[in-house]
């Protein structure tokens, strides 16, 4: 199985139209973004760029992964990529409608506290390959047991754990 929606674009998208047309996966999800092209950038005198299309990709199967976008202002290609019903892009296999959220969790998912909980969580666990294996077989033991120890150690000399939402540029 391999889960798409309209954030997949360019190189994963080949390589989920290649698990398709070779059926080594079923694709679930919505229709993919529709990005498969190959540019190089061509600079000139002035210092100013211009990106190149210098190639397409193609699925194995011979479909054009890339959208149609001649014609288009970047906004209207942006909204265009939001219509499953287009061509480009790769079409799951099963598709999956999508799912309103409410505002507050659209918030704060651009937050990033989503990453600040899954951060303070790592910094409870600790730093070895045994750990890591227990969480994954048995996350609800290891958080009990992590919650705990992490409730011990808070006066210990451990520097916190460093955000996504903070990291140095």
């Amino acid at each position: 199985m391999l889960l798409v929606d309209r954030g997949t674009a360019s190189a994963a998208e080949a390589m989920a139209a290649s698990l398709q047309d070779h059926r080594r996966a079923t694709i679930i999800g919505r229709r993919t973004f529709g990005k498969a092209l190959v540019q190089e950038p061509f600079f000139l005198k002035t210092g100013d760029v211009i990106w190149l299309t210098t190639a397409r990709v193609f699925s194995p199967a011979g479909r054009l992964i890339q959208r149609d976008y001649r014609a288009l202002s970047p906004e209207a290609y942006l909204a265009f990529a939001d219509s499953d019903t287009t061509s480009g892009g790769v079409p799951p296999d099963v598709f999956v409608p999508p799912r309103e959220f409410p505002a507050w969790w659209t918030h704060a998912v651009a937050s990033g506290v989503a990453f600040a909980v899954a951060d303070s969580l790592a910094a409870t666990l600790p730093d070895t390959q045994a750990a890591r294996a227990a969480w994954i077989d048995a996350p609800d033991e290891c958080r009990d047991e992590c919650s705990v120890r992490s409730s011990r150690d808070s006066t210990s000399n451990r520097p916190p754990a460093r955000s996504r939402t903070n990291r140095p540029l």
